[in-house]
């Protein structure tokens, strides 16, 4: 028997085997003249317009695929700078005081200036120069009004409730920051007690911060929600999310790893999560992008494609990466893209009807993944199996 065809022989056997500031240049608003006013002009934004509370990370939804972006924690004192999903610098910074508060909203970058002139608020005569003495520092990116981001002369106030209303910023900071940035940069300001991250290889991590205003009360259930930005709301238990707002310590729990999926070239809204070493994916939001409708009828999941085993979290019905093929003809592998590492998928053909080419791509993702993991097979095997995917349109 030649080589070759020992390598045909060898493919349905690993199937089998795989099947189980202070403002500038003007003076502070009279409706911040009061503590209590702050906080119900906070309360008011934080509510949407049926008068609910609004979703801690609301705003992270809708521009998460922005490029460069600005998001400002008022209940941190930090400032966020993403490029797309990914977050690319993170800083401390002062923010307003409980009588001249910084304005929660969507803004965006209208104006930088290098070297500003600052003129006092309560003194329109006295204008001071650049230099070390002026609390504007060396740049300045305004954002609405009077209101921006600068640097300062009083580095000891930063990361506390300080300001006039403007953000302030170290001053290698904020010219960092400004060389990143331009007008009309998206920036998003917000009192958000919880903070959920994703690190450089995907991990997902949670904390929540100490309500230093005493405004925002939150449960289990805004956590979870806050974890949804990337499809990890049903793998953080009620008594963990319960420990994480009693502590409110603002230290970081990591919930699991998460990476975008990416069909055919097009960002989705699917998260490929890694728990235990395994890949899951959210049969219901898959579903969706894919315009594939499924039913789940007890352990069973199934669509018009075929049918496989669900895993139920919280609820709600996950398949494992195994399942993709069989269920929505979905086949790719976690690899890195020009946004990070990112679960990279094609469909299979609609005509793919023929059961045996089927079989043949399962399998030969099956032997690929094998042979990753024992690495005993020959240039020449891994050769071949490369042109059978590369023939069935079988991306890695």
């Amino acid at each position: 028997m030649t080589r070759l065809a020992k390598y045909i022989l060898l493919i349905p056997l690993i199937l089998v085997i795989s099947i189980v500031g202070g403002y500038a240049f003007s003076g502070v608003s009279d409706k911040s003249s009061s503590a209590e006013l702050l906080r119900n002009d906070i309360l008011s934004s934080n509510r949407a317009d049926n008068g609910k509370e609004r979703h801690p990370n609301e705003q992270e939804k809708h521009d998460k695929d922005d490029a460069h972006r600005i998001f400002i924690n008022l209940a941190t004192r930090r400032l966020v700078l993403y490029d797309g999903r990914n977050k690319i610098a993170e800083y401390s910074v002062g923010v307003g005081t409980p009588y001249t508060p910084t304005p929660e909203g969507s803004y965006e970058i209208t104006d930088k200036q290098v070297e500003p002139v600052w003129v006092n608020p309560q003194d329109m005569d006295e204008i001071v120069p650049s230099g070390d003495s002026n609390p504007l520092g060396y740049r300045w990116m305004g954002f609405i009004g009077h209101y921006g981001i600068h640097g300062t002369n009083m580095p000891q106030s930063i990361g506390g409730y300080v300001s006039n209303g403007c953000i302030r910023m170290h001053e290698d900071d904020v010219e960092q920051l400004f060389e990143q940035v331009d007008v009309g940069t998206p920036l998003t300001i917000k009192y958000q007690r919880i903070d959920v991250t994703r690190g450089d290889y995907g991990t997902v991590s949670c904390s929540v911060h100490i309500d230093a205003l005493g405004i925002m009360p939150i449960d289990a259930s805004d956590v979870r929600e806050a974890l949804a930005l990337y499809g990890m709301a049903d793998f953080l238990s009620d008594n963990a999310a319960r420990t994480l707002i009693d502590e409110s310590s603002g230290k970081p729990m990591d919930v699991g790893k998460a990476y975008p999926v990416i069909v055919d070239g097009e960002m989705t809204d699917t998260w490929a999560v890694l728990i235990n070493d395994e890949l899951y994916f959210n049969v219901e939001v898959l579903s969706k992008n894919l315009g594939v409708p499924y039913e789940v009828n007890g352990d069973k999941v199934t669509t018009k494609y075929g049918q496989v085993n669900d895993v139920l979290f919280n609820g709600n019905a996950y398949v494992v990466k195994r399942d993709l093929i069989p269920l929505f003809r979905l086949n790719g592998n976690l690899d890195m893209t020009d946004s990070g590492m990112a679960y990279n998928a094609s469909r299979l053909p609609e005509s793919f009807e023929d059961e045996l080419k089927l079989t043949a791509a399962a399998a030969i993702q099956a032997t690929y993944d094998w042979m990753g993991e024992t690495r005993i097979f020959t240039p020449e095997a891994r050769q071949f199996v490369h042109g059978l995917k590369s023939k069935l349109n079988i991306t890695r």
